[in-house]
Order: structure tokens, then sequence, then C-alpha cells
């Protein structure tokens, strides 16, 4: 026990001791300066107001801050096509330069639906169908036929929709 206290006395362990603070200390000031440089520690832009924008005007608010942004779309029948419905982060939010901000919009075209086969149901039963597949009834025509209030056929311009079509 004894050498290892002699030990710890000698100017060649001081030394050590003391290179090693030191480097402990660089080692800790280079990793706290290098993280605030790269993270752009305080360095945050405030997210324009984007919703209820058509998507032209937004992106031309969020290009004029260098920002970021990916665009989702929605289909709502009734809504506006081409408007900002959403956006991630909300307005007013600080964020870092180059931070993507997801937008959602009305889409410009419907999509596609496989149309349900209403065929020989009650016209209640076809419209709840048709309503499920966010479809909407036009004109409706009656022709006398045995079954009452029972669809007979589907058309669209003047042609009958298959199922699926």
């Amino acid at each position: 026990m004894s050498k290892v206290v002699q030990y710890l006395q000698t100017p060649t362990f001081r030394k050590n001791l003391i290179a090693a603070f030191i480097a402990i200390v660089c080692l800790f000031l280079f990793v706290y300066v290098g993280l605030k440089i790269y993270t752009k520690h305080d360095e945050s832009i405030a997210v324009p107001k984007v919703k209820g924008l058509h998507i032209s005007a937004a992106i031309q608010a969020l290009d004029q801050d260098d920002q970021a942004y990916q665009i989702d779309s929605v289909y709502q029948m009734d809504a506006k096509p081409g408007m900002v419905i959403e956006q991630d982060p909300e307005q007013g939010f600080h964020v870092k330069s180059g931070r993507t901000i997801y937008l959602t919009i009305i889409t410009q075209v419907a999509p596609e639906v496989a149309f349900p086969n209403i065929k020989d149901k009650t016209l209640i039963e076809a419209t709840a169908i048709l309503k499920n597949h966010n479809l909407r009834i036009g004109d409706t025509s009656y022709v006398a036929d045995i079954a009452r209030d029972i669809v007979l056929d589907a058309q669209f311009a003047g042609q009958s929709i298959r199922n699926g079509r």
C-alpha cells in the first residue's frame, strides 16, 4: 500500500493527472461548442400561417423563409380544391431552418372509387350504400315494374354502370 501512496506523490503522477484533467476539459468544450454549432442552437424562425391559403400562396410564403415543405392531399366533396386545411407544425411555432413543414391540401381531382353493387337492392338500402362510398345520387327515374322501390339499373351520363367501375 505504501508504494501506491508514494507513486501518487511523485511529480510524474501529478503531471499525468493535470494533463488528463486538461484533456477532459478540452474534450468537453470541443463537444459543447461543436454541438451548439451543429444543432444551430438559438437560431429559429417562426412558422407562417398557411392554413386556409391556396397551395400556391402557401408555397410562396414558405419559400420566402427557405422552409422545406411536404404536401399530402385528401378529397372532400364540398371543399374548395387546392386549399391548405392542415399544417404541422402550427403557425407561430419556432423551428430551425431546413425543418419540413407538412401541409394537407384538398385534392384537385376526386379519387376513383369502385362502384358498389346496388342492383336489386331497395332504394333506401342503395342510398345508404352509395353514401358509405361517398357517392351522390343524381336523378332518379321510376319504371313500371313488379318490384316496388327496387334499383333496376344505375347510369352515369346515359351509360349503365357495372359493379367495380
